[in-house]
């Protein structure tokens, strides 16, 4: 079973790990990590260098992540690319062929009910791939 795992923390990386060691590492074979950069170019004007530093901070989240689990034998891949998430995410997952996508939730109300993200509701209608979101 093939596996990506679009990140924005390593909090959520080891939120992703706990899940899946107990659940899912068994009959898995690879994982794929994507972190996601939103485009930057209106920001560059402003802000010199601010896409190298963002591209820079992601593939530190990535090597992290990829770290985690390490040691569970599996496969792993990381890259970092430049675009919407959601979409990036999907064409990835597209790319790979993968069985399952594992994206994280933290978006919530005010009133502190959990609702989708934006990034998360765009990849389970996007994606042909099913979807495991972990809150």
């Amino acid at each position: 079973m093939k596996l990506l795992i679009p990140t924005d923390s390593i909090e959520f990386s080891q939120q992703a790990y706990d899940f899946l060691s107990k659940q899912i590492l068994q009959i898995c074979t690879q994982l794929y990590f994507v972190h996601v950069v939103p485009n930057a170019n209106d920001l560059e004007s402003i802000y010199p260098n601010v896409k190298e530093k963002l591209l820079g901070q992601g593939e530190i989240l990535i090597e992290q992540s990829m770290q985690l689990f390490q040691e569970t034998g599996v496969f792993i891949e990381g890259k970092v690319v430049m675009g919407k998430p959601s979409i990036e995410i999907v064409n990835i997952a597209n790319e790979e062929d993968v069985d399952v996508i594992v994206i994280g939730n933290r978006s919530h109300t005010a009133e502190g009910e959990y609702t989708f993200g934006s990034v998360s509701y765009g990849v389970v209608h996007l994606s042909t791939q099913p979807v495991l979101v972990i809150k």
